[in-house]
């Protein structure tokens, strides 16, 4: 039979000779006690970490760092702290495959598909800061907005430059309006910061310049009004952004005629005589300079940002090549055309790099970015961009400036030539130069690939070539700041 079955009445101790069993000190009591009460809230919180992906959501990678347990529009790129600096980051949303969100009185954005990438907010970011309405499409992976506290590194006395045409320009001054609601500032012979328009060396000059020396020509009538460049400045974080027009990988100064032409003509010499001069007087004190409201000098002469842009002066030189040659204007380039025009743009890259002290790839904290073209409608309301229109010569005849599979052509050329994730450059990978064969491209030069960012957009456009403010303008703004903050903050 089981020794339980029977089971033993429970009983009291007995005395044993009188004594009796007396109480633990105090002291032991409240130490037993905390000790107890600390166990069971290390056990709780545990606990409810075991839990938290099931209750607050999946992680993500956010600025190359795993943020788990927070909700996607918690999420700031700095992690959940919303205090906590910006690092460098460690995918690029435009790098990615995505697209264009928009809304009804919206500005559009690009939403990449994949999740472990947050969309880029620096615009609807600033324009919180300066109480402008809210921008941008809300979707469900909206990451929180910055805080003016994690923007100031980034933004504050930095100094951006774009070399490109026309469509720069633009694209700048869509920037202005949708940051700040402002215009614009020219920068003329008239303009303190202009005075290099005036001190161009006539060995830069045509007829100087030409292939062929030629006696008896005169140098060309230069448009008077004609800018050094354009910037805007945004003053609560003392940001200036120039853009200085140039003529693309032209070296032998084809468009000397042309309305607009204002010398020199080759690139390289458009950074020494007028990028260079025009860089050292925004360093300058304003007080220098009583005529004009002027930006507070940089901090150096060096931008934070350059950005070369392929250039529609491109486009048009391939065009006039082939009507003189009496060939097709829209046939496939040759392959021999596309390397020397990417051969150029080393070049360009990388006397831009020397010129101006960038150093791309190395401590410092500046930036060189090669921007792509995008791609036009080629025939809003009937009319496309021609090669007169976009010269300002003979409209009356009508040579299409682009078509689709060209721009295409030196896309692939630039997406060569870059850096990865925009690009497809091998690491190691030594491109040179076309003319200059001692010239390569700095290692790291970034891509900005607007062209797949707009693609099929080409129905908002201001004019028949420059993209409208949105979606282009706010897009372009996005890259703007994501490739800003990308050069100046550290691993």
């Amino acid at each position: 039979m089981p020794s339980n079955q029977y089971p033993r009445q429970l009983t009291r101790p007995k005395r044993v000779n009188g004594l009796t069993l007396e109480r633990a000190d105090p002291f032991v009591q409240t130490f037993h006690r905390f000790i107890t009460t600390f166990s069971w809230i290390a056990v709780s919180v545990i606990f409810l970490c075991s839990l938290s992906d099931d209750l607050l959501g999946d992680s993500q990678t956010l600025g190359g760092k795993a943020i788990s347990a927070v909700p996607d529009r918690l999420v700031g790129w700095g992690g959940f702290n919303k205090g906590k600096p910006l690092k460098k980051p460690e995918c690029s949303p435009f790098a990615l495959p995505g697209f264009v969100a928009s809304a009804q009185g919206s500005l559009a954005t690009w939403q990449p598909l994949s999740d472990s990438c947050p969309r880029s907010q620096f615009l609807p970011s600033v324009r919180a800061v300066l109480n402008r309405p809210s921008s941008t499409a809300d979707t469900s992976s909206s990451p929180a907005l910055l805080t003016d506290g994690q923007l100031q590194p980034i933004l504050a006395n930095r100094s951006v430059l774009i070399l490109g045409d026309i469509v720069d320009i633009n694209l700048l001054s869509h920037f202005c309006e949708l940051v700040q609601g402002s215009s614009l500032v020219k920068v003329d012979k008239n303009h303190p910061w202009g005075d290099a328009l005036n001190r161009v060396p006539d060995k830069h000059v045509w007829p100087e310049t030409a292939p062929l020396k030629q006696s008896g020509i005169s140098k060309p009538k230069e448009a008077s009004d004609a800018a050094l460049a354009h910037y805007c400045y945004v003053s609560h974080y003392d940001l200036l952004l120039s853009v200085v027009p140039t003529y693309g990988s032209d070296y032998l100064d084809t468009f000397h005629e042309t309305k607009a032409y204002h010398s020199p003509g080759l690139f390289e010499h458009r950074v020494s005589d007028l990028v260079v001069p025009y860089l050292q007087e925004t360093v300058k004190s304003a007080a220098s300079f009583n005529t004009h409201d002027l930006p507070p000098p940089r901090k150096t002469s060096t931008p934070d940002l350059t950005i070369v842009s392929s250039s529609f002066y491109d486009l048009a030189l391939f065009a006039l090549q082939d009507i003189g040659n009496h060939g097709s204007l829209t046939s496939d380039l040759t392959e021999a055309r596309i390397r020397e025009w990417r051969g150029r743009y080393v070049e360009m890259l990388a006397a831009t790099n020397r010129v101006l002290g960038i150093h791309s790839g190395k401590k410092g904290g500046r930036g060189l970015t090669w921007r792509n073209l995008h791609f036009p409608n080629e025939g809003i309301d009937g009319a496309a961009a021609t090669v007169e229109w976009f010269l300002g010569s003979q409209e009356g005849l009508n040579h299409p400036l682009f078509h689709a599979n060209r721009i295409a052509q030196l896309n692939a050329a630039w997406k060569s030539a870059v850096a990865p994730p925009e690009g497809t450059r091998a690491e190691g990978e030594t491109i040179k130069g076309s003319r200059d064969r001692t010239a390569q491209l700095p290692s790291d030069v970034r891509g900005m690939d607007l062209a797949t960012v707009l693609l099929g957009q080409d129905h908002h456009q201001k004019d028949r070539l420059v993209p409208d403010l949105s979606p282009a303008g706010a897009l372009f703004s996005e890259m703007l700041f994501f490739e800003l903050w990308n050069a100046v903050t550290s691993g």
